[in-house]
């Protein structure tokens, strides 16, 4: 089976090992760690993983503009934006700025793997 190459931004690293552990679980998923949204899109942009994770909670405020840089870049790249709100508000900016699918980071042990392969798979 192949690989499915996964981009994780985050500037946790707590959370991004909690994150590796999952995806390394789950045997197929293949993830790059970044934590800088700058560098990590020229890395998005020269990889094209088959999904990016990026967290909406970073001390820097520029996830929502990124996502939408990425959309306009590369319009069928699956984004899932990634936050401990489960908010209606959150939703509605993570999609509107372009992500594909929202995961709230207490849901990850549970929903994370199965929102990759979903949205991987719609985007396919």
């Amino acid at each position: 089976m192949r690989q499915i190459r996964v981009v994780w931004v985050d500037d946790d690293p707590y959370l991004r090992h909690i994150a590796r552990r999952f995806l390394e679980q789950a045997g197929e998923l293949a993830m790059l760690e970044m934590t800088d949204t700058q560098h990590a899109r020229d890395v998005i942009l020269q990889t094209r993983p088959e999904v990016v994770v990026m967290d909406m909670d970073r001390a820097k405020s520029d996830v929502l503009d990124t996502i939408g840089g990425l959309r306009a870049c590369a319009p069928t790249l699956p984004i899932i934006a990634l936050t401990w709100f489960d908010a209606d508000c959150y939703h509605q900016a993570a999609l509107a700025a372009g992500a594909t699918a929202l995961v709230t980071k207490d849901s990850l042990h549970t929903e994370l793997v199965p929102c990759i392969h979903r949205v991987v798979k719609s985007h396919a």
